[in-house]
């Protein structure tokens, strides 16, 4: 499922945003996450269940949810799942544990992307290409933005323009079978050498 979401694109003045991070992070940071604990391990609906999100994209901002059902499980079950764990977010908002974890994992994943030059590279290369001055992205801010998620619905509310996609795997069509190894004939068998 998709729902149509803001991207940053003032630094200084959008918080919507960051809001949408942590409140991506709360249902699906870490094995612990609501998504994961609730509808993988607890009532068994899903196989995997998971959460995107890019708040510096270039154009029109997408928040997806998505997942593979377990088996003897319908998508329509997943799908209303996934609704459900949104609905009941934004009725009983969020814990302070769940907050802190959150914030935790987030200030974790930056203080590792500084380790690697290719995710410095490419945090330069996003913010830059969505017209954002790469010195005006403050992670302090993000994690600081959690609290108005925590205030029962900031991030929640944007989830209201729902569009969903279901697609199923192709069955398996049958491979062609490889000659057995002492009777391989050669390709070029039908051309004629010249000497």
């Amino acid at each position: 499922m998709g729902y149509k979401a803001p991207v940053l694109r003032d630094a200084d003045k959008d918080s919507d945003p960051y809001a949408l991070t942590m409140l991506a992070a709360i249902l699906d940071g870490h094995d612990a996450a609501r998504f994961n604990k609730k509808l993988v391990r607890e009532d068994k609906v899903a196989l995997s269940v998971g959460i995107d999100y890019d708040s510096t994209a270039r154009g029109p901002g997408m928040i997806y949810l998505h997942g593979s059902p377990s088996e003897g499980r319908t998508i329509a079950e997943l799908e209303a799942a996934l609704r459900a764990e949104i609905t009941r977010i934004q009725q009983e908002g969020v814990s302070e544990k769940e907050l802190k974890r959150a914030k935790a994992q987030l200030v974790a994943s930056q203080v590792y992307k500084l380790d690697s030059m290719f995710g410095q590279a490419m945090e330069i290369g996003q913010t830059e290409a969505a017209g954002i001055p790469y010195q005006k992205i403050d992670h302090a801010g993000q994690t600081a933005a959690g609290e108005r998620c925590r205030s029962a619905g900031r991030g929640e509310k944007i989830l209201q323009r729902r569009y969903a996609d279901h697609r199923r795997p192709r069955a398996a069509t049958p491979r062609r079978q490889a000659a057995p190894r002492g009777r391989r004939r050669a390709s070029l068998s039908h051309c004629e050498i010249k000497g």
